[in-house]
């Protein structure tokens, strides 16, 4: 499975958009004049306890204990607006995208595995600062993931250059000051030439490490309904569209917990169509 990385240059929007995480001000979310109204993933599971669906593969018999189902591609349904070929219908829908995890369920847990390969790219004197706050947002970022059920196991190792051929690691360059943040780039110190308290930084985290699980980004791109059918857009709590919010306000949706667990738990996974909502 062959890996494009988005390091260090603005080109990767035109050969990996998919990869790339937007965050957008709140002026973006929602609908200009002439556009149809864009669903809302809120409008059909606001009272649903995302963690009971988790439970509820636990609970299920037709999944053994100690099931483990390895993840390669996630097969969402996607489609935004790539920015950079604004003319170029072609450039304007991808479906499925780039996962890398694996799913256990081990007694009371369901365990959500991913390993990261971790190259660092910044300044040696700032190497140490970096990995300190990493270590104590690792902790930050499990907290998250227990809120929703899933028992996170994020193994990192550094190495000197990259496998993009691996199947079982992720590739992703930790930088002290970078252009930006994504699920291959991870700026620790700034981003954008802007600092990153460790607030924002486990936030930051959470959201990337969720990409490496098979999540979209959740904003609004603004699509017309016939280009983009199946198109959901997060509520203004949720991590995979938004980071204003502290950590405690923001949350997994119901879609998002069900395409995690899919690939081990099917027939909790299920859903309805989202042309239903």
């Amino acid at each position: 499975m062959s890996k494009q990385m988005c390091i260090k240059n603005s080109f990767c929007l035109a050969v990996a958009p998919i990869l790339v995480c937007h965050i957008l001000p709140s002026s973006a979310f929602g609908s200009e004049q002439g556009m149809p109204k864009q669903r809302s993933i809120g409008q059909a599971v606001a009272s649903l306890d995302v963690k009971q669906i988790v439970q509820d593969c636990l609970a299920d018999s037709s999944v053994p204990p100690n099931k483990k189902k390895h993840v390669t591609s996630s097969p969402f349904y996607l489609c935004k607006k790539n920015l950079e070929f604004p003319n170029d219908p072609s450039k304007q829908k991808w479906y499925g995208g780039e996962a890398l995890y694996s799913l256990l369920k081990v007694g009371s847990q369901l365990r959500l595995i991913i390993n990261i390969d971790y190259r660092y790219v910044g300044k040696a004197q700032n190497k140490k600062e970096v990995f300190a706050r990493i270590s104590r947002a690792k902790l930050c970022v499990l907290q998250f993931y227990k809120r929703h059920g899933l028992t996170l196991d994020l193994n990192l190792k550094e190495v000197r250059r990259h496998n993009l051929e691996s199947l079982s690691a992720s590739p992703v360059d930790v930088d002290d000051h970078g252009i930006s943040n994504n699920e291959r780039l991870w700026s620790v110190l700034s981003s954008e030439g802007k600092p990153l308290d460790e607030a924002l930084l486990c936030k930051t985290l959470a959201h990337e490490i969720a990409h490496l699980a098979g999540l979209q980004d959740s904003y609004a791109y603004n699509i017309p309904e016939a280009d983009c059918p199946d198109a959901i857009i997060g509520e203004d709590n949720d991590i995979m569209k938004t980071l204003k919010k502290d950590i405690g306000d923001l949350h997994f949706n119901e879609m998002e917990i069900r395409q995690i667990i899919a690939p081990l738990c099917e027939q909790n996974a299920r859903r309805p169509s989202p042309n239903s909502i």
